[in-house]
């Protein structure tokens, strides 16, 4: 009885990990095409000190890639490698409203209620294009929650990692 008491608890636990106010994650994301530099935080505010900037640096084609580690008051903490070969890293606190994922298909795509491959659908997208830079407003794992519009529709849930192309130079497909 204990034993069985002990595991779901930890079932528990591990079911609403992801509805906490301070997650963490694993997810690949990128920076919005914004032609301004962008601070990272210290802490997960903009009132706090800024400890770097990043950009999309169009002119030498250098856009960063981001992984998100975990998101607090709608900030996200990443880590960003300057380009797909590029060793170096840099870290910080940025607004989840500058981030955003790709589609990596062109079919039809189920965005979930839950970050959960079994949850129910909370809407699809009819027509994914690649370049349509999704709004990720939450993450949970290596799953991203997105906002985007079709058709004059708001669109919001779960992405699952299937679906995501974090490549800023090609699609994914």
């Amino acid at each position: 009885m204990k034993t069985s008491l002990i595991l779901s608890a930890i079932i528990v636990c591990g079911v609403f990990s992801c509805v906490t106010n301070d997650k963490a994650c694993r997810g690949s994301c990128l920076l919005k095409p914004v032609q301004t530099y962008v601070y990272l935080y210290h802490q997960p505010s903009t009132a706090s000190t800024p400890v770097d900037s990043i950009i999309n640096d169009t002119i030498t084609e250098d856009y960063p890639i981001l992984t998100i580690n975990a998101t607090k008051n709608e900030f996200a903490h990443v880590e960003i490698a300057s380009n797909a070969d590029s060793a170096f890293i840099q870290s910080g606190w940025i607004p989840l409203s500058l981030l955003g994922i790709n589609p990596a298909t062109t079919e039809r795509i189920r965005l979930y209620k839950r970050p959960d491959i079994n949850s129910e659908a909370s809407c699809y997208i009819e027509h994914p294009c690649w370049g349509d830079l999704y709004v990720i407003t939450d993450c949970c794992d290596d799953w991203l929650k997105i906002k985007t519009k079709e058709a004059n529709v708001t669109k919001e849930g779960w992405i699952a990692p299937v679906d995501q192309c974090d490549n800023p130079y090609s699609a994914c497909n």
